[in-house]
C-alpha cells in the first residue's frame, strides 16, 4: 500500500502502550533499496531522549499512515518487532 507518512514510536515492551512518537521523513538508503529491490527514500533517521523513559523496557514500532498526525485515520499499517528492545535504567 502507498502511505503518505511514516512515524516511529517508542513503545513500552510490557504493556504495548505508546510512550512517544516522531514523524520520520524518508532518507535515501541505497543499501536497503538494493537488498529489497525498492526505490526512493526508504530509510529514516530519528532521535528520542531516553531520559524520558526511566526504568522502562522499550522497543521501536514503525507506522506507515495516511494521517498527518501519525494516527490510523485514512488507513495505516504498523510494524512491530519486539526481538530488538532496550532496558533503560533509572537515572
Amino acid at each position: 500500500a502507498n502511505y503518505k507518512y511514516e512515524y516511529i514510536f517508542i513503545m513500552d515492551y510490557n504493556t504495548g502502550k505508546e510512550l512517544a512518537r516522531v514523524k520520520a521523513d524518508g532518507i535515501y538508503r541505497p543499501d536497503v533499496n538494493q537488498a529489497y529491490n525498492t526505490s526512493g527514500n526508504v530509510g529514516y533517521h530519528v532521535s528520542f531522549n531516553m531520559r524520558n523513559f526511566p526504568n522502562k523496557k522499550i522497543y521501536v514500532m514503525m507506522r506507515a499512515t495516511n494521517d498527518p498526525e501519525g494516527n490510523t485515520k485514512g488507513g495505516a499499517q504498523d510494524f512491530h518487532d519486539k526481538r530488538w528492545y532496550l532496558n533503560i535504567p533509572k537515572r
